[in-house]
């Protein structure tokens, strides 16, 4: 069985950061998973670690049924599971758009309670 970290907002910031630190931790394989594909081989690029990228776009349902498929496929030893995808706007709740609203809320509730229940 292969033992991975998954890490999710991996393409920046904290998950960027989590990518280079698991990298020293003897896994077989790191599965980075953000939306911007560029920005994922950046940072698997600058690992030792085998790479897995999947780019997706945590905010759509669909997406991450298909994150769960793979791993469902390939049943990897989850060692790390490392939720560092997310965002936020600053300002009072009403001056956002219903929609912007929506979508923090799937990224940095639902897609973290989806991925942690998968």
């Amino acid at each position: 069985m292969t033992r991975v970290a998954i890490i999710t907002g991996a393409s920046s910031g904290m998950g960027a950061e989590f990518c280079r630190r698991l990298d020293a931790y003897n896994l077989d394989s790191i599965w980075l998973i953000a939306r911007r594909k560029d920005k994922l081989d950046e940072v698997a690029s600058s690992l030792k670690t085998p790479t897995k990228i999947i780019t997706t776009d945590l905010t759509d349902p669909s997406q991450i049924a298909s994150v769960k498929e793979i791993i469902d496929s390939e049943k990897p030893d989850i060692g790390y599971l490392v939720n560092c995808a997310g965002f936020g706007k600053f300002g009072m709740t009403w001056e956002l758009s219903p929609e912007l609203t929506k979508s923090m809320i799937d990224l940095n509730v639902t897609a973290l309670v989806q991925m942690t229940s998968i």
